[in-house]
């Protein structure tokens, strides 16, 4: 939706729309090397917690986009959801393994990554 937002409303060419979502990939891949080892370490329901609470806060900047909002409130977006996402995704995953008998592990990944790509679907 960010995306036809951003070229529809704003009228923005493709390349400069990337760019502005780019801290959000950018984000979420460094820092959730370190998230992942923090879930481990501290207990994974916190990190999840905290992850959704910052994924709220990012689609609560959605509400507030209009036509003439500022682009930087579009990347304050993007890096509040990257944030969110390298925290909750780590942690949702290391919780859902912990509790899968070792011998589903095989199916219980293949459905927990299915579930997640419907989830982005919608």
């Amino acid at each position: 939706m960010l995306i036809m937002y951003l070229q529809g409303i704003r009228d923005l060419f493709p390349l400069n729309s990337s760019i502005l979502l780019l801290p959000d990939y950018v984000i979420s891949s460094f820092l959730g090397l370190f998230m992942g080892r923090l879930s481990d370490k501290y207990s994974s329901r916190e990190m999840t917690s905290l992850g959704i609470i910052f994924l709220g806060i990012a689609t609560l900047i959605y509400l507030i986009l209009q036509e003439n909002s500022s682009l930087y409130l579009v990347s304050a977006r993007s890096l509040v959801s990257g944030i969110g996402t390298s925290m909750f995704f780590p942690a949702n995953n290391s919780a859902v393994m912990a509790n899968a008998p070792s011998a589903s592990y095989g199916s219980i990944s293949g459905l927990l990554r299915t579930l997640q790509n419907v989830g982005f679907t919608g």
